[in-house]
Parts: C-alpha cells; structure tokens; sequence
C-alpha cells in the first residue's frame, strides 16, 4: 500500500495520525510519502485507488459535511484515477527509511555514522535497553532459551556493538531512556523480551557508571512492543521489537518534531 500522507495539520492532528497509523506500519505493508512544498489550499482532494476499484472525494476546507465522494468500478474509470495516482506518487518524496531484515547493514551503518553527530538522545523503550545489560545475565538468558552457539555468538557481537556505539555516544553527548516498571501481573500478561527481576540492577548501575546516561522509570508503559529512539534535531525511529522487526527512520521536520514532543498516553493496538 502506498500512501501519500497530508502533513498540512495541526499538532494535536499529528499525533492522533501517528496513533492510528504506526500499528499499521508495523506491519511492513505501507510506504509512506509525503508532497513537498504544499500550501494551504482551499480546494480539498482525496484519492484511494486499487485493481478494482477507485475512490475520489473532494471538498472546500473546512465544510467537509458537504463533501462529495466518487466510488466506482468502471475498468474504464479505475485506469483512469490509477494513471492520476501513479502521476501523484511521482511527485511525492519518502516520508521515513525503512528497514527491514535485508538492510541489517544499511541500518547498522547509519547508527555508526550518527555517533559522530552531536544532539541529546532520547528512547522511550518497552523493555530495558540491550547495551545496560551484563555478559553474565546475557549468558544465562541464552542458555534458558537454547540457543545454538552461532545464534549466541551473533547476538553477542550484536550486544557489543550496541554497547560501544552507546559508550562512544556518552563520552560528549547524554542520552535519556524511560523504561517501564511492571507489576508482577502486567509482566505475566505482557512478558518483555527480557527478564526484568534481574535487569533492573545493571541498568541502573550502568546509569551510575555513565553520567551522561539518564534513566527514568514509568509506571505507565505505553507499549508492549515498540520503541521510540530520538535524535533531537536530527532523526527518529519507531522500532517493532518482535519478528518480523522494522524499523523507520524519520527526518521530517514536522513529523519528528511530534515525536520528539511525545508525551504518552499514546496507545498501542
């Protein structure tokens, strides 16, 4: 599915669309684009096209209850309307990076590059950052779940970059993580990926031995499988955790700014 999306709102109209489309990027199933240089027009313009059929709406700014919208199936008419889809999304610029299991690379890339780049950072997480844990507690847990010693060796690896990308980041730069705090039967009903009876601990001691790291707890998570990262001025990501995991990179202006200024509840579905 690609969507063009109207990034000509209000604030407040921002955040109620990133609640009702992040659930649906999670998915891997949406391209997200966005038309450059648009300006408030009193003409309002809706298009939604697929093999079979075609819908058109159109509109004065804000008298929407006399709007007229166009449904048809005409093979004729469904070729017509997808010609003025495909002219529109040719003129429309990707609205996030989106990467998936095949741009591992891609990804790993960029999060090194960003560490020379100075900014606050920022995560509100769903379960305890993966750098804040120890190499004892990683063993264990890898052991409980029987993983084969390529898997360990990989994840390993992937641990200790993770740990030095964020070291090299807090030698200048601070870095702020809210992590939840889950009752006994929040965590039976949503069990994070990790066990938190013997996280706690290292992430806070991981706090105490950086001071440029900031760790807030929430006794309110908003998520059970998401994660925000943010780079102030810079970029934010929207992770999925569980298989398959994607993650979308946004640079947007005005999209990023509403995430930086996230401030829950925003729920997840």
């Amino acid at each position: 599915l690609y969507q063009i999306h109207n990034l000509d709102r209000s604030f407040d109209e921002m955040m109620l669309g990133l609640e009702s489309w992040i659930p649906m990027y999670m998915t891997g199933q949406i391209s997200p684009y966005y038309l450059k240089n648009t300006q408030s027009n009193p003409f309002l313009h809706l298009l939604k096209v697929s093999g079979s059929a075609a819908l058109s709406g159109e509109a004065i700014t804000g008298c929407h209850e006399n709007g007229k919208y166009y449904l048809t199936k005409s093979k004729r008419e469904v070729e017509y309307y997808h010609r003025r889809a495909d002219e529109l999304l040719k003129n429309a610029d990707s609205l996030m990076e989106i990467y998936r299991s095949d741009r591992e690379a891609e990804l790993n890339t960029f999060l090194i590059a960003d560490t020379r780049k100075s900014g606050k950072r920022r995560g509100i997480r769903s379960t305890l950052p993966l750098y804040t844990i120890s190499e004892e507690l990683l063993e264990r847990i890898l052991i409980r779940h029987g993983m084969d010693n390529r898997q360990k060796q990989r994840i390993k690896k992937h641990v200790k970059a993770q740990k030095e990308r964020i070291v090299s980041i807090l030698a200048s730069e601070t870095l702020e993580d809210e992590v939840p705090a889950l009752t006994p039967g929040e965590f039976h009903k949503n069990p994070p990926a990790l066990d938190l009876s013997g996280i706690f601990c290292e992430t806070q001691a991981f706090s105490r031995k950086n001071s440029n790291y900031i760790l807030r707890i929430s006794t309110t998570p908003t998520f059970h499988n998401l994660q925000i990262l943010v780079h102030e001025g810079q970029w934010a990501m929207i992770t999925k955790a569980k298989a398959p995991s994607i993650h979308f990179v946004i640079y947007h202006p005005k999209l990023r700014n509403a995430i930086e200024n996230f401030i829950p509840p925003l729920v997840e579905n």
